[in-house]
């Protein structure tokens, strides 16, 4: 899972990219029980997506 990053457009027009830092996807993996690879190869979802960008976010920038 080396090298997955994700690009945020956030509400105010900012664009930031994150990395997907091994906690990011052990939430996402205990949210969904299931591996972030089998959901994305398989059973892909928006809702996945909009997690991981959230996570991402709470993971990697302070939120107010």
């Amino acid at each position: 899972m080396d090298g997955l990053s994700l690009k945020i457009k956030t509400n105010d027009g900012v664009d930031s990219v994150f990395s997907l830092r091994p906690r990011t996807i052990v939430a996402f993996e205990q949210k969904f029980g299931k591996g972030l690879a089998k959901l994305f190869s398989e059973d892909q979802k928006m809702e996945h997506i909009y997690y991981l960008a959230w996570q991402s976010l709470k993971d990697n920038v302070k939120l107010h």
